[in-house]
């Protein structure tokens, strides 16, 4: 009698992964579910998603309202295809193909869209824009009139009582006093400017005695072999 062999089991001690997957016992091994650490992957990823489509949300509602507060888009845009949407939904489904179902304002409607008339907002702008040239011009006229007025005023224009108003230069003594820059009119800054240009004048001269701050750094502009600062004596 032959002896029969038992083939040994063997146990294995290699810790399994937990989130190892489970797969069905088929020959393409297809996922069939997924275990806590896989669903816990997933929803991570679907949160940290989450928080970046609202991030981009937040910046673009940022720019926007930077865009809107920041006046370079003074002008309103208009949208054509909303007015061409806005007559075809006004009209009837049953209107027919000929021209008798159309108003006035239908035709203008389809004249601007075929020629592609001036934008009214654009003129309405322009228009705007001219205004206030012209007013800040005439503004301006009227203040350099008024410094060479010159108008001799009667006595019988003035009321009973009333007396001419003096002008500025009157009233300050500045009728012979020429034009003078600010620094020129305050003594104290204009002797400053005067040291300070003395200053740079003996620089182009002769070496300055400049205070160090600091330990010793070296020469700024390097040793020139070829430069002499030596005085001559006459």
């Amino acid at each position: 009698m032959a002896d029969t062999f038992i083939e040994p089991e063997f146990v294995s001690f290699k810790n399994v992964k937990k989130n190892k997957r489970i797969r069905e016992d088929l020959d393409m091994g297809d996922l069939d579910a997924l275990d806590d650490v896989d669903a816990e992957d997933k929803a991570q990823n679907r949160k940290s998603l989450r928080h970046h489509v609202a991030k981009i949300d937040q910046n673009l509602a940022k720019r926007e309202k930077a865009i809107r507060l920041g006046g370079d888009t003074d002008i309103p845009y208009k949208d054509k295809d909303k007015s061409v949407i806005k007559s075809v939904n006004s009209q009837n489904d049953g209107d027919d193909l000929d021209n008798l179902d159309w108003n006035e304002d239908d035709n203008k409607i389809a004249k601007d869209i075929e020629t592609g008339g001036d934008d009214e907002l654009y003129l309405s702008v322009r228009k705007t824009k001219k205004a206030k040239k012209e007013k800040e011009f005439e503004h301006e006229q009227l203040i350099k009139n008024s410094k060479n007025d010159e108008t001799v005023y009667e006595e019988e224009m003035l009321p009973d009582g009333s007396k001419r108003q003096i002008n500025y230069e009157i009233l300050k003594n500045k009728g012979l006093t020429p034009h003078r820059k600010k620094e020129q009119r305050n003594p104290r800054v204009k002797h400053r400017n005067k040291y300070e240009k003395a200053k740079k004048k003996i620089k182009s001269i002769k070496r300055i005695v400049v205070r160090q701050e600091g330990p010793y750094g070296g020469e700024i502009t390097g040793i020139k072999t070829k430069l002499s600062r030596s005085i001559k004596f006459n």
